[in-house]
């Protein structure tokens, strides 16, 4: 096992907001519940040049006034969200376990 590193590490708390399509076959639960499975599908795990890593939604507020679209069963809602991201900054230290050594570098993990 390699040593652990301590460093600290740079979270935040966005506000975002996007327009979600609730397909019919997922209006069985709330609204909100609903609208935050969806979210959680298309940005925790992401990778973002402006937000850094998306951990986690937190919270979501969904328009109970969606649209229909022609040919389409879905609804869609305007939906606003927050989102805990880490974005690590140049030059910070961040708390991290080496995992490997190569010749060519180690790896850390430094989070989720």
């Amino acid at each position: 096992m390699y040593p652990e590193y301590v460093i600290s590490v740079m979270f935040a708390r966005v506000r975002m907001s996007d327009v979600v399509r609730i397909p019919p076959n997922r209006l069985t639960n709330s609204l909100k519940d609903t609208a935050i499975g969806i979210l959680k599908e298309k940005y925790e795990s992401m990778i973002s040049p402006d937000l850094g890593y998306v951990i986690m939604i937190i919270d979501a507020n969904a328009s109970s006034v969606g649209k229909l679209v022609a040919g389409d069963g879905a609804t869609y809602h305007k939906v606003t969200f927050e989102a805990l991201t880490f974005y690590p900054k140049l030059q910070e230290v961040v708390e991290g376990e080496v995992v490997e050594v190569t010749e060519f570098g180690a790896f850390v993990r430094i989070g989720p």
